[in-house]
């Protein structure tokens, strides 16, 4: 009886070690002449409006993405200089579901914007604003960035560097690494939420750590949260789109400002330019910030071309003329980042 027990025992463990078939979604997305349109980012919208998983549609326009559990989703492409594709489909557990989706060329084109000095910067502005336009141009480019950087399916060959230059006496060094391989993201930064709770530089020892914002970072919710949007006219010059963030008052560490660049003509993200927000240190803060450039890839997808911080070190020197106080003078100015030479799209399957 022992006997028959055990192997009734083991039985049921390798059948709950077998795992159930997975639900999946395969479609295509074509344009209004039934042409196929690839690098569209697909994904999987349940009715609470979380996303899940990610695929970029092939030169077919085809998809395949898996359900993380059956019932019913809304399948949304989307892609920069594209309208939003939606369906409605409903996967049953195991089983595989199929949808035609149907999207548009869609030209960018910022509405028309009264500047007013009062009320300009708003966080999560709403659809009609202009900075909500030029927001989700620049939010297509950034999912698919993070998509591929949290799935790993984007391998970087970087070359990272490190320079310093003494201001006043014209001496730089610089350093720079060998070539090698990463996948995912080419450069580290914490989650989010650290960055909210605990900002973007940190002590320690008697060292200061500085962070920049990735795509994932941009996209959250502690970052949306946590700045407003609005239109920078000053920056907005030639064939530029400056669409600018900055910390909501409130905010008690030090945060960054910015501004992300967006083609004037197509929507499409460039580079996201930021300065880190310290306060008593003003002469400093407008020197220490950093950049992060963006790429288009043939397939539609969007990686990281180019990074990097800079940094400043002050020196004290005494004013006599005044009081005697010891004043800061940025005395110099050091940077750190990389540059990608070698991009690798690995197997678009959806893992």
């Amino acid at each position: 009886m022992r006997f028959a027990r055990l192997l009734f025992s083991l039985a049921a463990a390798l059948l709950l070690a077998i795992p159930a078939a997975a639900q999946t979604v395969r479609g295509v997305v074509v344009d209004e002449a039934q042409r196929p349109v690839s690098g569209m980012l697909v994904r999987l919208v349940t009715p609470g409006g979380a996303a899940s998983g990610g695929a970029l549609t092939d030169a077919q326009g085809r998809f395949t993405l898996t359900a993380p559990a059956p019932g019913a989703y809304t399948v949304r492409a989307e892609r920069v200089g594209y309208s939003t594709a939606v369906a409605p489909v409903d996967v049953a557990a195991g089983q595989m579901a199929e949808v035609r989706l149907t999207t548009a060329v869609k030209a960018f084109v910022l509405p028309a914007v009264e500047v007013t000095a009062a009320g300009r910067c708003k966080v999560r502005p709403e659809d009609g604003d202009a900075a909500y336009t030029a927001w989700d141009e620049a939010r297509k480019a950034l999912e698919v960035a993070a998509v591929l950087q949290e799935q790993r399916r984007v391998e970087y060959t970087v070359r990272t560097f490190g320079s310093s230059m003494v201001l006043g006496t014209g001496r730089m060094r610089r350093e720079e690494s060998e070539p090698r391989r990463v996948t995912g993201n080419p450069f580290h930064t914490l989650a989010p939420a650290e960055l909210a709770s605990g900002g973007y530089v940190r002590e320690e020892g008697d060292s200061l750590l500085y962070y920049g914002p990735d795509a994932s970072v941009l996209l959250s919710d502690e970052f949306l949260d946590t700045h407003c949007l609005y239109i920078d006219f000053d920056q907005s010059q030639g064939r530029m789109v400056a669409l600018a963030f900055e910390p909501v008052r409130r905010r008690r560490v030090v945060d960054i400002r910015g501004t992300l660049l967006l083609d004037k003509a197509t929507g499409e993200l460039r580079e996201v330019d930021y300065q880190y927000t310290m306060q008593g240190m003003e002469q400093e803060r407008s020197r220490a910030g950093g950049t992060v450039e963006f790429r288009k890839m043939p397939s539609g997808a969007w990686v990281v071309s180019e990074w990097r911080i800079r940094t400043t070190r002050a020196n004290f020197r005494t004013d006599y003329s005044r009081r005697g106080d010891p004043t800061a003078a940025v005395g110099e100015i050091r940077a750190a980042g990389g540059e990608v030479t070698d991009v690798v799209l690995l197997d678009q399957a959806q893992p």
